[in-house]
This record gives C-alpha cells, sequence and structure tokens, in this order.
C-alpha cells in the first residue's frame, strides 16, 4: 500500500484537560473522573508560537477536553490567547457535567464570549445521558443561546437527546437502562444512524461488547494509512503531544515543539505508527504478536480499531514505543478491563 505523505494540519483541536466528572461508555479518548492530565499556559502559547512560524495561524481551533469547563480559567485564558494571537476559534464543546446553575452558566458564558468565542457545542447521545440528565442539557443550551444566539449553539445529536428525554427527561439513564427501555433494535439503529461517525475504540468496545456483533481478528484487512497520517485533523493535548488522526492513544510526543518535530518528522522513528501506515492492521497485529506476547480473543472484535486498540496495550506495556500514549489511555484501558463491584457501578452512576 501506499503510505500518505504526513500533512500539517488544516483544523486543530486543543483537549485542554483529559478529566471528566463522566466516565461515559463511548469515549475515545478514554476520558473521565480519574484523569488529571491538562495542559499549561506555556504550553499553548508554544504551540501557537509554532503554528505561526509555520504559516498555520489560519487554521481554526475548537477547544475541547475531556470537559474543559472543569479547567475554566485555563479555558478562559486558552481563548483569550488564540483571539489575541489572531486564531479563529472554532468551537467550544461540552458535555455538561459541570453544570451547577443558569446563573454560573451564564457567567461563564459571557466570559468565553468577551475572551472571543462565537460558538458552543454540547454533546448529547445515550452515553453522555448516563451521567447528565436531559434537562441539564436543556438548561446549558438555554443559558449558552441567551448569550450566543440559537445559531451559534449547536447540539451533536438532537435525534439522540430526544430520544433519551422521552425515556427519562430529569433523570439519567446508564447505557443498559436505555437500551432496555428504548429496545435493543431501536437503540441499535438509532446510534447507528445518529453517531456519525460511532467510532468503535476507547472505551465503547467494552460498553458495546454484547451490543453489536463480534467477527474474527483475520477478517479486518484495514489500510490504516489515511487514518493514521493522512487525517488533517489533529488534536493537541496534555502532556504535548499531538495526534494526527482520530486514532486515540497514538501520540507522538513534541519534545522540541511541533515546528521541529513536523519540519523532521520522519515516519522510521515511529515503529508502531510505521507499521500501521505502511503494511496494515494485520502487520500490527504481528508485531504486538512477536513483540509482546499478543493473541487475538478467539471471540473476535467489534471492529477493526477495536484490534488495533488491543493489539496497541499489549505493545504499550512494553514501554518502549514512544508514539503509545498518553499513559493515561492505556491505564484506563487496564482500569475498565478489570471487574467493578455494583457498588462501585452505583457510585459512578450517581
Amino acid at each position: 500500500m501506499k503510505t500518505p505523505l504526513l500533512q500539517p494540519p488544516d483544523f486543530l483541536g486543543l483537549m485542554l484537560t483529559s478529566r471528566c466528572l463522566s466516565r461515559c461508555g463511548h469515549c475515545l479518548y478514554n476520558c473521565g473522573p480519574d484523569r488529571r492530565e491538562e495542559l499549561t499556559p506555556l504550553d499553548i502559547e508554544a504551540l501557537l508560537s509554532d503554528l505561526l512560524e509555520l504559516g498555520l495561524g489560519h487554521v481554526p481551533v475548537h477547544l475541547g477536553g475531556g470537559e474543559p469547563f472543569l479547567a475554566f480559567p485555563l479555558l478562559l485564558a486558552a481563548a483569550a490567547r488564540l483571539t489575541r494571537m489572531g486564531f479563529r476559534i472554532d468551537f467550544v464543546e461540552t458535555g455538561g457535567s459541570w453544570f451547577a446553575s443558569k446563573q454560573d452558566a451564564r457567567a461563564r458564558f459571557l466570559a468565553l464570549q468577551a475572551a472571543g468565542v462565537r460558538r458552543i457545542i454540547v454533546s448529547a447521545d445515550p452515553f453522555h445521558q448516563s451521567f447528565v440528565a436531559p434537562s441539564t442539557v436543556r438548561a446549558i443550551l438555554g443559558a449558552a443561546s441567551g448569550i450566543f444566539g440559537t445559531d451559534n449553539v449547536l447540539l451533536n445529536s438532537p435525534q439522540l437527546l430526544a430520544l433519551v428525554e422521552g425515556l427519562s427527561p430529569e433523570k439519567t439513564l446508564t447505557f443498559g437502562e436505555f437500551v432496555a427501555s428504548a429496545g435493543r433494535e431501536s437503540a441499535a439503529s438509532a446510534l447507528l444512524a445518529h453517531m456519525r461517525p460511532l467510532q468503535i475504540a476507547g472505551r465503547a468496545p467494552g460498553t458495546l461488547k454484547d451490543f453489536f456483533p463480534r467477527f474474527e481478528a483475520g477478517t479486518f484487512a484495514e489500510d490504516c494509512s489515511l487514518r493514521v497520517i493522512g487525517k488533517r485533523k489533529w488534536h493537541f493535548g496534555p502532556g504535548r503531544y499531538v495526534q494526527t488522526g482520530y486514532c486515540a492513544g497514538l501520540a507522538f510526543p513534541l519534545k522540541d515543539g511541533l515546528a521541529r518535530w513536523l519540519r523532521s518528522f520522519n515516519l522510521a522513528d515511529w515503529p508502531v505508527v510505521r507499521v500501521l501506515a505502511g503494511d496494515g492492521l494485520q502487520a500490527l497485529v504481528l508485531l504486538a504478536g512477536e513483540e509482546a506476547g499478543f493473541r487475538p480473543d478467539p471471540e473476535g472484535y467489534l471492529s477493526a480499531c477495536h484490534l488495533c486498540q488491543e493489539a496497541r496495550l499489549a505493545l504499550w506495556k512494553l514501554g518502549r514505543y514512544e508514539e503509545l500514549g498518553p499513559d493515561g489511555f492505556y491505564q484506563e484501558l487496564l482500569r475498565e478491563s478489570k471487574p467493578k463491584s455494583r457498588e462501585k457501578k452505583e457510585g459512578e452512576r450517581r
């Protein structure tokens, strides 16, 4: 297969923090209450300076997490700095787990507007609503619309919010409760129709392991080159790393900054990425078998990303592949694989 050249981004997401009060069952980046990684103002300053040096000051930026409102002083400072340096803030993304009152939300939105933010996106679906009640989402939408205007406050999946809202408007529903109430077939149809993309990676395989069919590892013959380094939508996260696609757990550490890293990028320096981009998923499975004793699960996998993630987890445990990170992502995979008591599950839900 032909490996694409690494291209500079045409869209950039700043993942300000990996912390979130929710532990959503589909979270691609395995964010949650136990994650504590956070960007610093110096990290952001260095990144923006590098983007200007590279002639990328036109690249729109979105601010997210984790839950960026849990790091609100940093969110506000980042927005103000982006505005002062001439960058366009595309949107701020939130799941709403921070919400305390309409008055507090309005004050935060006013501060963000003054810092240059013009648009808010609210995430809502059966996974988020396991932790945030639909009524809370409606309150956030109302407060934001009063500041930014209804056209600048977007709901990423109004159909799914309406579906959960019809089942439980004032209280949260676990994903299992949602499936039981909506019906398995209706729930599956709704997710496939309205969650785009529904990427079965991160925490999703554990949540959906008994929901969608599994396939033998050998059936996945994915060409991962475009997915790994061919995308031009990048994310910069805590620990000063950059993800050049949507492959959570594949992150390039920027020891000397983005500008120097991009100018000197050589695929040969990143063996896991080189195998995936050059030879494909099955080659990575072979590498994980040879290096880490990985053996595919005979019960199969929900997706190519699920298989890739498990192979990378085995390689991450070796501690010698720098592009496998951040560590918190893989530590969450290990946490999720351990049996939980019923009491702990209930406590997390509340």
